[in-house]
């Protein structure tokens, strides 16, 4: 399966980690949505979750207008 990274976006970032989207197209031409965290190891999987509700909701307010 190829996927090909159409565009590239820091959505959060703070010292502990960053949160990336990747608008992709995959090899039958559909668009997607790719979240990557780049975090150290000491980050806490309890603030990481946290990280991506907080982001899934303010994108979604702001897709509701």
């Amino acid at each position: 399966m190829s996927i090909r990274t159409v565009s590239s976006k820091v959505v959060y970032e703070n010292r502990w980690l960053s949160v990336r989207e990747d608008r992709i197209e995959l090899a039958d031409g559909s668009a997607g949505l790719y979240s990557v965290v780049d975090k150290p190891d000491f980050a806490s999987p309890t603030l990481t979750a946290y990280l991506l509700l907080t982001l899934k909701e303010r994108s979604l307010r702001n897709a509701n207008g």
